[in-house]
């Protein structure tokens, strides 16, 4: 069985792990594990504190438009073109 874990990493060489803007596509899997709360924070990453993800095929993830050159984050799974601090939920201290 092929399986793909999201966000949650576990310690297993026959299990890959990604986070929701760096993973393959879902059907070239038996099964997905994903850790819901996983897909908010790589969201938050993006957009606040700007760090870069690389999609699979080797184009960066940018909050944009995808074109030929790089993948829109809404295409990789997310939407944080619609995570604003008005609507996001409040990081817990």
């Amino acid at each position: 069985m092929k399986l793909l874990a999201i966000g949650y990493p576990l310690p297993n060489a026959s299990i890959d792990n990604y986070n929701i803007l760096t993973a393959p596509s879902f059907f070239d899997y038996d099964a997905v594990f994903i850790d819901p709360a996983s897909i908010t924070t790589t969201a938050a990453q993006l957009v606040e504190e700007g760090i870069e993800f690389e999609a699979f095929d080797g184009r960066p993830v940018v909050n944009a438009p995808s074109s030929a050159a790089a993948v829109s984050a809404a295409g990789e799974g997310v939407s944080p073109l619609r995570l604003t601090r008005a609507t996001r939920p409040a990081r817990p201290q």
